[in-house]
């Protein structure tokens, strides 16, 4: 399983959470990803950058970055 699939994978669960904002997905998603990884500290403040820059919050939902979809990455029809 790949880093962009534990991460659309966990952006999917968050998604299912309709009591909770856009925000609160994001953070609980780079939370969960931390974990997953299991990275040093230093490490992991480099991932939850990463992951602030490919999510992005749109109302109650979290997306990945438009910007970063259209130009690298091909995957259709995700939000969460």
């Amino acid at each position: 399983m790949t880093t962009l699939s534990v991460l659309v994978d966990l952006m999917r669960q968050a998604g299912e959470n309709k009591n909770t904002t856009g925000k609160q997905k994001k953070e609980w998603v780079i939370k969960k990803m931390k974990e997953v990884l299991n990275l040093p500290d230093v490490v992991e403040e480099l991932i939850a950058e990463l992951i602030d820059l490919l999510v992005d919050v749109d109302g109650h939902k979290i997306v990945i970055n438009p910007a970063v979809k259209k130009h690298f990455i091909n995957i259709k029809g995700l939000c969460c």
